[in-house]
């Protein structure tokens, strides 16, 4: 019996070392790439080797390569890691533009916005907080994408509310960057994420965000008919007049109730 329990003893340990060995190694890096055109694009998990506070941490390298991989134009060393959830690592957009996506330890997502020709080189960086969103190519040539921002009100609201705000492309001719944009070619991206909070379960609980979804528009018919719908006494929402002037003083457009027929 001590025989079998020694045997059994060593089968334990020495199973007991070879999964220790195998945790201790490192996973595999996430790799990401694509092509286009001549180029060849990559964004790889990498462990950050240098002194600091990073040393230990899962960061990234964003490299593009002409014709082979080892003919690199652009690298660059990123204190974030390759991916942002359901938003792919690398972004085709349109327009001659590819965005890398990456996030810092699984938060904190940004987007590096690159144009393509006539050489690969970044133009734009976007920080999207908690909420990955595509890039798109507008019908009108322009690049946007629709940010949800906690920080809008800082301290004066309570729970985690996600205001949404448009950000375009655009360029001086002297630098390229994201600007919130409430001009008409984004008022349909505001439209699409009111519609989206209508149908929530329970949409009161987002009035806030719904409100500056519905004047950020521009639509005055589509914004006095919610506002109707919205001012009903069964509908418990605070008072609708209070959270317009809220929205004004945090950058969204002035909306005087006056402007609807009946207000």
């Amino acid at each position: 019996m001590i025989q079998k329990a020694d045997k059994d003893g060593r089968r334990f340990g020495i199973a007991m070392v070879a999964w220790a060995a195998m945790a201790s190694l490192p996973a595999a890096a996430q790799t990401n790439t694509g092509a286009r055109g001549d180029y060849i694009y990559s964004y790889v998990e990498r462990v950050e080797t240098a002194a600091g506070d990073l040393q230990g941490e899962t960061t990234g390298t964003i490299s593009i390569a002409r014709g082979t991989k080892d003919a690199v134009v652009y690298m660059e060393q990123t204190p974030l890691r390759p991916g942002c959830g359901a938003i792919p690592a690398i972004e085709w957009i349109g327009n001659d533009y590819a965005a890398f996506c990456g996030n810092l330890g699984g938060r904190h997502y940004t987007k590096k916005l690159f144009k393509l020709s006539p050489m690969p080189a970044p133009v734009a960086q976007l920080d999207y907080f908690d909420s990955p969103a595509k890039l798109v190519a507008d019908a009108d040539g322009k690049v946007r994408t629709l940010v949800l921002r906690r920080d809008i009100f800082g301290d004066k609201l309570t729970g985690p509310h996600y205001f949404p705000l448009v950000y375009t492309l655009a360029s001086d001719g002297a630098t390229t960057a994201f600007a919130v944009d409430f001009k008409k070619g984004a008022q349909y991206h505001y439209q699409g994420y009111f519609n989206q909070l209508k149908k929530e379960r329970n949409p009161a609980a987002y009035f806030p965000e719904m409100l500056a979804a519905l004047i950020a528009t521009g639509d005055r018919d589509l914004i006095c008919g919610e506002l109707k719908k919205l001012k009903t006494p069964k509908s418990g929402l605070p008072d609708l007049q209070r959270w317009l002037e809220q929205l004004a003083t945090a950058g969204y457009p002035r909306f005087d109730t006056r402007q609807c027929k009946g207000a």
